[in-house]
């Protein structure tokens, strides 16, 4: 629990999980990857050689900068390749109506 915050991960399919925060009340949030884009800016790398140093395919890449799921391992190597936490790489928005 993160916050008052309760992290469920469904398996949706082979290569991706559907991650939806609720608070207790049921209330929706989403994820952002802003944290990864700024991160990279900030130690001028560029999604490429993200994707070579973490030992990720650029198509994972491309999924995450179009605001779409990956797995978590992917999201892991990126932190270890990184040398940050998951907070560093993702960040949750605000609430959405369900």
């Amino acid at each position: 629990m993160l916050h008052g915050w309760n992290i469920m991960i469904d398996r949706w399919s082979m290569d991706f999980y559907n991650i939806n925060c609720r608070r207790k009340e049921g209330a929706m949030r989403t994820l952002s990857y802003d944290p990864l884009w700024k991160k990279l800016i900030d130690l001028k790398l560029s999604k490429t050689e993200l994707a070579e140093r973490a030992g990720i395919s650029r198509g994972i890449i491309t999924r995450m900068g179009k605001g779409e799921m990956v797995t978590l391992d992917a999201v892991v190597k990126i932190c270890n390749a990184l040398d940050c936490d998951v907070i560093d790489v993702i960040s949750i928005c605000p609430e959405e109506e369900s």
